[in-house]
């Protein structure tokens, strides 16, 4: 995956479970069904890290546009 999508690939690692199978048996997310999960720990710091990689792009984009004039 990282020879094919280099930076685009995360760390983190969302590993299989029996509980991910479970989960569309009671209609529920692994968050919801099972919240102290591995899979469930590691959706969560998945999705921690694409925020921060957000909003660091963000924060980027903001200090790379120059003002124009005459706006505020």
């Amino acid at each position: 995956m990282r020879e094919r999508y280099g930076d685009e690939v995360f760390d983190i690692r969302v590993d299989a479970s029996i509980r991910f199978a479970e989960t569309p048996l009671a209609g529920l997310s692994i968050l919801q069904y099972a919240p102290e999960s591995p899979g469930a720990k590691a959706y969560r710091s998945l999705a921690r890290t694409v925020m921060a990689q957000g909003q660091e792009k963000a924060a980027a984009a903001v200090t790379a546009v120059p003002a124009r004039a005459g706006t505020s």
